[in-house]
């Protein structure tokens, strides 16, 4: 090259390099880097670029409001609130962004201000604008009520990005976006599991490294049995507000886990929506069913609330939640716990930018959704609930001010029923000004029960014996601080005893209603599924008094039974409602009251939204006959085990050991009470349980073809149901096979002083085993497999729902079969 050549390149170069530089520095040269990477969702770095950017032109539309929404995400909502403040004055500003700040005032808890905005926007788009309105007004008589949930900064957060809680057997595995702890610096976030302590505070937690590390994953959820995961595959950056509005790109992995946590058999899940993103997964504790968000189209709005099930391989068209969970906002995060979901909104009325929300089930659809209140709700961001009902306590996500990051997670201990109040009324039904009643009466009559006993030892951490009298129209107050995820036994004079879940009476906004069975009233009856035959738990069951209009209510227990307490010669309309099932009502009348069992086995048939529901609880009630009630049949089952013949009618309470079989009851069969257990489908499930039986010391019990308590020619006249209580105690002293090879495994624990077996006593012998750094928890011995599996659900009731049956084999642990 000729050196006039060279220099005439170089020239142009320079020249050009010059016009680039000016370029960038000039007013629209930092807009296009500041909008490049606005676009790209890289808000911090924006910022900066924006703030050149208005040095330059300090009062251009377009920065302010860009920089503005790069505050909001970032969730430096005071320099938001500023900036937005400065655009509006100017005078050049669009419609959504009076909206943004008004959200911004609502975060930071200035709602009467907010208000003014939000009516201001109302006149342009009147439903969006009066639904944050009456939102504002919701937060504000809402604000310092008393309340039942205690919040605690769990010690496991970083300074980073901490969310996305799951529960795993004995431990909360969660995502961070941490880097200690890594071999690498990344912005990727990554899983992180710690042991829960009995009360669920966190031990240091350690990386779980699943084997999918080539991109940034969580929130992660787990079937009870922790042999189910799915995942989310993220684009989660730090700094950044969690929130569909800040650029998710979201979609879910599912994969199996092997017996030593490590995941396996990774693929997408098959609703993965390729026009929208899907995320937030949360699987039911059988891992049969998927709840997720999504923005697919054909929702409620942005962000809506789904639901899959699991058939074989395959996965069911997803089912929106419908109206009373789905808005025209962003619903995210759902967990369902078996019976209620728990979810964040930032359309329902609430306290600020997202709210946790309890949905409950009813009538085979989701009713209305409840704000679960301060303190769980603040005026940031509050999402990613879960809550273990047993134990009373739960986690949840926030990026409130105070936190140790920029999103954190929280502890949530549940000490009492929720009250929240809705701004037209501020507290209906309830005249106590926010404290919640408990009001004992008989269930017949509805005649309020005075000075009855109310023990709530179960109830109030710390207690040994707190004892409470009703008063003269059958009340006691709910102290603070006591739970209603417990045991509560009422006692009153010539009443049947009851022994429950608080939880199985309580209703938001309400008195807990305690009915109590007046001696000689009880009436005993079961439901069952009308096309698996299985039985259904948590079923409710009200009785109305065709004469009085009293009401009574009951619930079923695990094995579907339940009792009613019913006056002689009285007509009464019952009506049966389950979630996913369709609502059955019928008439009903005792007469003299001598055939205990008249309100029979009931089927119930699921509806259309859900038409494969499953309780969780098996057993099959045999053929079907018609009783004349439309839509209605009472089962006939058809094997029971005969354990004893007297001739006087016995107290079955002396047979309570059985009832980890089935059911126990007595009929009245040529002049002698026989008390038997079932009732079973085959002669071989009987058989089988027949084996079980005579361990427990009945040496010659024997099978017999049997109808059960439900219409037979000779009608039950013992309690047929020997636990009635919709929320059966574990039974802790019921004989257990030792000396066999079968254990029921409870979980692996890092720490073994954290693990507390006083719900297990009488069960069996507790043993270590360990593994690597762990510790093995194990229920021993069982005989059998059957003998294990027996025990199972007694143990999982007792706070161990992720326990399943192993095998010894020489020396090695295997799941059972």
């Amino acid at each position: 090259m000729r050196p006039h050549n060279f220099k005439a390149c170089f020239l142009v170069l320079f020249l050009f390099g010059m016009a680039n530089l000016q370029a960038q520095t000039t007013f629209r040269g930092l807009m296009r880097k500041a909008d490049q990477l606005f676009e790209t969702y890289a808000f911090a770095p924006a910022v900066d670029v924006y703030r050149q950017a208005l040095e330059k032109d300090a009062t251009d539309p377009d920065a302010l409001g860009r920089l503005a929404e790069c505050y909001r995400y970032l969730n430096r909502l005071d320099e938001a609130e500023a900036t937005y403040l400065k655009l509006i004055r100017g005078r050049k500003y669009e419609d959504r962004q009076i909206l943004l700040y008004a959200h911004c005032l609502k975060g930071l808890g200035r709602y009467d201000e907010a208000k003014v905005y939000y009516l201001s926007y109302a006149k342009i788009n009147p439903t969006v604008g009066n639904q944050f309105a009456q939102s504002c007004d919701y937060a504000k008589a809402n604000l310092n009520l008393p309340t039942v949930y205690g919040l605690s900064n769990e010690r496991v957060n970083s300074s980073s990005s901490d969310f996305g809680p799951a529960f795993m057997n004995d431990q909360l595995v969660f995502s961070s976006l941490r880097t200690e702890g890594q071999t690498f610096s990344s912005t990727k976030s990554s899983l992180y599991s710690s042991v829960m302590a009995t009360d669920g505070s966190l031990q240091t937690p350690i990386v779980v490294r699943p084997g999918i590390s080539d991109f940034s994953i969580g929130p992660a959820t787990f079937s009870s049995d922790g042999r189910n995961a799915a995942t989310t595959k993220n684009n989660f950056t730090p700094g950044v507000r969690q929130i569909p509005g800040a650029g998710l790109d979201l979609s879910i992995i599912l994969a199996d886990v092997n017996f030593n946590s490590s995941w396996y058999n990774e693929r997408t899940f098959p609703n993965n929506d390729t026009k929208g993103r899907t995320g937030f997964p949360s699987l039911t504790p059988d891992g049969n069913a998927l709840f997720f968000a999504s923005d697919r189209e054909g929702g409620f709005g942005g962000w809506d609330l789904y639901l899959s099930y699991k058939e074989g391989a395959n996965w069911t068209k997803p089912i929106n939640l419908g109206p009373a969970v789905n808005t025209p906002g962003d619903e995210i995060t759902p967990y369902f716990d078996g019976l209620n979901l728990y979810f964040a909104s930032d359309y329902h009325l609430g306290f600020g930018g997202f709210d946790v929300f309890m949905a409950e089930q009813g009538e085979g659809r989701w009713l209305k959704s409840t704000n679960l209140g301060q303190p769980v709700n603040s005026s940031a961001d509050d999402y990613g609930m879960i809550m273990d009902s047993y134990r009373n306590f739960g986690y949840m996500v926030s990026n409130r001010s105070g936190g140790k990051g920029m999103e954190d997670i929280y502890r949530v201990v549940k000490g009492g029923a929720p009250v929240v109040t809705d701004p037209g009324n501020p507290n209906p039904g309830n005249p106590n000004s926010g404290r919640t009643r408990i009001k004992v009466f008989s269930g017949s009559d509805g005649l309020a029960l005075p000075n009855a006993s109310v023990d709530l030892t179960n109830c109030m951490r710390g207690s040994s014996n707190y004892i409470l009298l009703t008063d003269g129209q059958g009340y006691v107050e709910l102290p603070v601080g006591a739970g209603t995820e417990c045991e509560v036994v009422v006692r009153a004079d010539g009443y049947m005893q009851l022994r429950g879940s608080l939880s199985a009476y309580f209703a938001p906004n309400r008195d807990i209603e305690i009915p109590l069975t007046k001696s000689g009233e009880e009436y005993y009856g079961r439901v069952v599924n009308s096309n698996t035959r299985e039985f259904i738990p948590n079923a409710q069951i009200t009785a109305r008094n065709t004469y009085t209009g009293t009401i009574t209510r009951t619930t079923s227990d695990y094995s579907g039974n339940y009792v009613l307490s019913l006056s002689r010669n009285t007509p009464y309309t019952i009506t049966y409602s389950a979630p996913n099932f369709n609502e059955e009502t019928r008439n009903i009348n005792v007469l003299n009251g001598s055939d205990r069992t008249v309100l029979g086995v009931l089927s119930m048939v699921p509806n259309a939204w859900n038409p494969n529901p499953n309780p969780g609880n098996t057993g099959n009630t045999g053929n079907t006959g018609n009783t004349g009630n439309t839509g209605t049949q009472l089962e006939r089952p058809g094997f029971a085990i005969q354990v004893s013949a007297v001739s006087s009618q016995p107290d079955l309470s002396k047979f309570n050991n059985l009832r980890s079989i089935a059911s126990v009851y007595a009929k009245n069969e040529a002049g002698k009470f026989k008390i038997k257990v079932g009732n079973f489908p085959t002669r071989e499930e009987a058989q089988r349980q027949l084996e079980n039986v005579k361990r427990m010391g009945y040496s010659g019990a024997f099978i017999v073809t049997d109808d059960g308590f439900s219409l037979g020619g000779n009608a039950a006249v013992g309690p047929v149901v020997t636990n009635p209580n919709p929320n059966p105690p574990i039974t802790t002293n019921a004989p257990v096979t030792t000396g066999g090879r079968f254990m029921i495994q409870l979980g692996a624990y890092r720490d073994p002083r954290s693990f507390n077996g006083t719900r297990l006593a009488g069960m069996g012998t507790i043993q270590d085993r360990p593994r690597a750094d762990l510790t093995i928890k194990l229920l021993c011995c069982f005989g059998s497999s059957a003998d294990a599996y027996n025990a199972l659900p007694r143990v999982q009731q007792a706070g161990f729902s992720g326990a399943f049956v192993v095998e010894d084999l020489n020396g090695q642990l295997v799941r059972a079969k």
